[in-house]
């Protein structure tokens, strides 16, 4: 499991880079002034469930974080289909969160199928936003 978040992570910076035309830039260290906001320090993007990819089910959804200084307290997901919603909600789980005080936070999750039929998932996330991803994979083969 480790390895296939790591090639998630890579696979956003990868999206970032062609997006923006260059990697994400380390955040600045400042002595003085407005405390730079590091929060979340880590996001994992979710997978795409082989139960989803095979029954071919995408969606457009979000998911409220409600965050404390010790981590998460509680996640709601809305308008995603459940296989897809548990994938977020592990995702987030996984994901890194540091002094973030009380406060929500509101991400954006598209799961779409594109281009040719595959026999295999091969997920490219896409970071439309810093808090709206796209999680894309070619659809199933049909059975013949």
């Amino acid at each position: 499991m480790r390895k296939d978040t790591s090639r998630i992570q890579v696979a956003a910076i990868i999206a970032a880079t062609a997006l923006y035309g260059q990697a994400p830039a380390a955040p600045e260290r400042r002595e003085a002034g407005p405390k730079v906001d590091s929060c979340p320090s880590a996001i994992v993007m979710p997978g795409y469930p082989p139960l989803a990819w095979s029954g071919r089910i995408t969606g457009h959804g979000t998911a409220a974080v409600d965050l404390d200084s010790t981590g998460i307290l509680d996640i709601r997901t809305a308008n995603l289909h459940p296989l897809l919603a548990s994938e977020v909600v592990k995702s987030i789980r996984s994901s890194q969160f540091a002094d973030c005080g009380p406060r929500q936070l509101a991400l954006e999750y598209d799961f779409v199928m594109e281009g040719k039929e595959a026999i295999s998932t091969a997920i490219t996330v896409i970071v439309l936003s810093g808090s709206h991803f796209m999680i894309k994979v070619n659809p199933p083969k049909a059975m013949e």
